[in-house]
C-alpha cells in the first residue's frame, strides 16, 4: 500500500502515514467525493483534447474549401490557415501526458503535486484545475 500524499509504501491496515502524517482513514463520503470529482476531471480533459483536435479540424476544412475555390481565399489566407492548424495541436503536447499522469495518479492512490494541479488550471482547462484543487487528498 502506498500513502496517497507523500508516494511511500506503508503497511496495511496503517491508520497514519509514518513519514508524512496524512490520515489514510477517509470514510466512504470522502471517496464517493473524490470518484465523483475525477471522473468530473476527466471528463473536462478530454474536452479540452477534443477542443484542439476539432478546431484543428476545422482549419483544415478552411484550407480545403480555399485550395479547391481560390476565389475565397488567396494563398496568403491558406497558409495562416495552416499555420493556425498547427497551432491548434499544439495543446495537444501537453494535455495527452497530462490526462495519463492524472489517470497514473488516480490508478496508484498517489497525491498529485501542487504544481501539477496549477499547471491544469492554467494550461489545460480551468474547470479541470479547479476540480483537481478541491479534491481531498
Amino acid at each position: 500500500m502506498y500513502c496517497r500524499k507523500c508516494g511511500q509504501e506503508i503497511n496495511e491496515g496503517t491508520r497514519f502515514c509514518p513519514y508524512c502524517g496524512c490520515n489514510l482513514d477517509l470514510n466512504n463520503n470522502d471517496q464517493s467525493m473524490n470518484k465523483g470529482l475525477d471522473t468530473a476531471t476527466r471528463i473536462f480533459f478530454i474536452l479540452a483534447m477534443a477542443g484542439s483536435v476539432l478546431s484543428s479540424l476545422m482549419c483544415s476544412i478552411f484550407i480545403i474549401i480555399g485550395f479547391i475555390v481560390p476565389s475565397l481565399a488567396g494563398t496568403m489566407v491558406g497558409i495562416m490557415f495552416i499555420i493556425y492548424t498547427v497551432i491548434c495541436l499544439i495543446p495537444l503536447c501537453w494535455l495527452i501526458p497530462m490526462y495519463k499522469y492524472f489517470i497514473k495518479c488516480r490508478r496508484e492512490n498517489i497525491q498529485i503535486s501542487i504544481a501539477f494541479k496549477i499547471c491544469t488550471l492554467i494550461f489545460v482547462n480551468v474547470i479541470a484545475g479547479i476540480l483537481i484543487l478541491i479534491r481531498e487528498e
